[in-house]
C-alpha cells in the first residue's frame, strides 16, 4: 500500500522519485531492500513479473499495465467530480444570506416577498438543504415560474390603479392628498348608509361583512351609491322597503357633514340628506 501512494505523490519526469522509465525508481528500490529481494511486509511484490497493487473491488476499466496507469485512468476519471466540488456554492451562514433575483416574468408578482412569511420559511428550508444562494435563486425562481404559467398564482394588484377607482369622479384629477380625502369621505358614507339599512331591518352581519368590503371593491361602492340614490328599494326584514323617518331626518340635519361652513361637511352626505328630506315630504 506504502507504494500504492508513493505512486500517486510521486515527483515529476526527470525529478526522482517515481517518474522515468525505471517504473518505482532507484529510491522505491532502496526501500524494498534492493532490486529483487523481498518487499517489507504490507507492500505489493517489487520483484521483477510482479502484479501491480490493485485495491479490492476496484473495476477492470480503472486497472492499468501498471500501478501508475491506474492512477491516471483514477484521476481522469474522477475529474467531473472534482470538477464540481470546485464549484460547488457554499450556503450562507444564516437566512439572511438569501437574496432572491427574480426573472422578469416573476418580478410583478414578487414585490412582497421579501417579509412574506412563507418566503421566510423557505429560506430556512433552503438552508438546511444545504442550497447555496445561485442554487435556491435557480430553483426558487423556475418552481415560481412554472406556478404562474399554470395560473396557480392570483395576478399582481396595482395598488395604485385600485384605489384611483375608489375615487368619485370629481376626485380622480386631484391632488393625491385631496384624492385620498375624497375617497376617505365616500367609504364612510357609504359604510353609514349600509348600518342605516341594518337600523331598519337589514340583517347585521351582513351590513357588517358588506361594510367591510366597501374599501376593497370600487364595483361594490357602485352597487351601494346606486341603491342609496333610489336606484333600487331594497325590501328590509321581508317587507315593502322602508323609506327614512323623521327621526332620521332629524339626526342627519344635526350632523356637522350636513352644514355648509363646518369643518366636517360632506356635500355627499348634504346631498342624500336633501333628497330623503324630498322623498318623505315630496311636493
Amino acid at each position: 500500500m506504502k507504494k500504492f501512494w508513493e505512486m500517486f505523490l510521486r515527483a515529476p519526469e526527470g525529478e526522482g522519485g517515481a517518474g522515468g522509465d525505471g517504473g518505482a525508481g532507484d529510491g522505491a528500490a532502496k526501500d524494498a531492500g534492493g532490486g529483487g529481494g523481498t518487499p517489507p511486509a504490507g507492500q505489493p511484490g517489487g520483484g521483477e513479473g510482479a502484479a501491480p497493487y490493485r485495491p479490492d473491488g476496484l473495476p477492470d476499466q480503472y486497472v492499468g499495465a501498471s500501478e501508475r496507469e491506474t492512477i491516471d485512468k483514477l484521476w481522469t476519471a474522477t475529474k467531473g467530480f472534482r470538477d464540481a466540488q470546485a464549484q460547488r456554492e457554499t450556503p450562507p451562514a444564516d437566512v439572511a444570506g438569501y437574496t432572491f433575483e427574480w426573472s422578469d416574468a416573476v418580478k410583478p408578482y414578487a414585490a412582497d416577498f421579501g417579509e412574506d412569511k412563507f418566503f421566510t420559511g423557505v429560506k430556512e428550508d433552503a438552508l438546511k438543504a444545504g442550497l447555496g444562494n445561485k442554487q435556491a435563486n435557480a430553483f426558487l425562481d423556475s418552481v415560481m415560474n412554472r406556478m404562474i404559467s399554470m395560473q396557480l398564482v392570483d395576478a399582481p394588484i396595482d395598488v395604485e390603479a385600485e384605489k384611483l377607482k375608489l375615487a368619485p369622479d370629481d376626485a380622480k384629477g386631484l391632488p393625491a392628498p385631496e384624492r385620498d380625502a375624497a375617497i376617505q369621505r365616500r367609504v364612510a358614507n357609504n359604510v353609514a348608509f349600509v348600518d342605516s339599512l341594518a337600523a331598519k331591518g337589514f340583517d347585521k352581519d351582513a351590513a357588517q361583512a358588506l361594510g367591510a368590503e366597501l374599501a376593497a371593491f370600487p364595483a361594490l361602492n357602485q352597487l351601494v351609491e346606486f341603491m342609496r340614490d333610489g336606484g333600487v328599494k331594497p325590501a328590509l326584514g321581508g317587507g315593502p322597503a322602508a323609506a327614512a323617518t323623521a327621526a332620521d331626518l332629524a339626526k342627519r340635519s344635526g350632523d356637522p357633514r350636513g352644514r355648509i361652513g363646518e369643518p366636517e361637511y360632506d356635500p355627499t352626505f348634504a346631498a342624500e340628506t336633501d333628497r330623503l328630506y324630498k322623498e318623505l315630504y315630496p311636493g
